[in-house]
């Protein structure tokens, strides 16, 4: 469940569950982007209620990562609660050249897409047109070392204020709802938890 700013905090948190995955392109060494890509299973109150995949690939200078999130809830055999996200970050070097994304939130679609623009990147997006900073990335989570950069929300094209914070190899978005995400010493996204609007507790477990 990616967090609207990139894993499932806002969408359990406005929506994944009303809650809830930066994406550039490697200032990290290529090395440390697994090969394989992420594969988490969602995990609410001890039950699976989605996926989160994220799939790396390249074009030349170019190379791309595609998350997918996928959320559904059901109680007495019911789907309750549906949520989809489909976004891909394209980077060349350490900057991002193209960001595309499509949510679905029981039936209701948003787009919004990010492109250079002058000396900045153009946001169109359902909520409306904006301009971020040229180094901003999306908050996607899995790369650490954009999370220090201006960041904006992988849904909305906003950027998130207040910016994540880290303590070691944790960082944390501190405003409602709390997520935290952890790596691993190579940069390799180890864990991820937060909280939805109606205080119930996700975590992710690999798959």
């Amino acid at each position: 469940m990616p967090d609207h700013r990139g894993a499932v905090a806002p969408v359990l948190r406005r929506g994944m569950l009303g809650l809830l995955a930066a994406l550039p392109l490697l200032p990290r060494p290529a090395g440390a982007v697994p090969a394989r890509g992420y594969n988490w299973k969602i995990i609410r109150e001890g039950s699976q209620i989605g996926s989160h995949r994220v799939t790396f690939s390249a074009d030349g200078a170019r190379r791309s990562a595609r998350s997918q999130v996928e959320i559904a809830i059901r109680l007495a055999g019911f789907t309750v609660f549906r949520y989809g996200h489909d976004y891909t970050e394209t980077w060349e070097g350490d900057r991002l050249v193209d960001y595309r994304s499509h949510s679905e939130r029981q039936g209701r679609a948003v787009d919004c897409t990010v492109r250079p623009d002058g000396g900045g990147l153009l946001v169109a997006a359902t909520a409306g047109a904006a301009r971020l900073p040229r180094d901003a990335a999306p908050l996607s989570w899995w790369d650490p070392a954009v999370l220090s950069r201006p960041v904006f929300d992988t849904t909305t094209g906003k950027l998130v204020e207040p910016k994540p914070l880290h303590s070691g190899n944790v960082w944390r978005l501190l405003d409602a709802p709390f997520t935290e995400a952890s790596y691993d010493a190579a940069g390799n996204w180890t864990g991820y938890t937060s909280r939805g609007d109606d205080g119930t507790a996700v975590h992710y477990e690999a798959a």
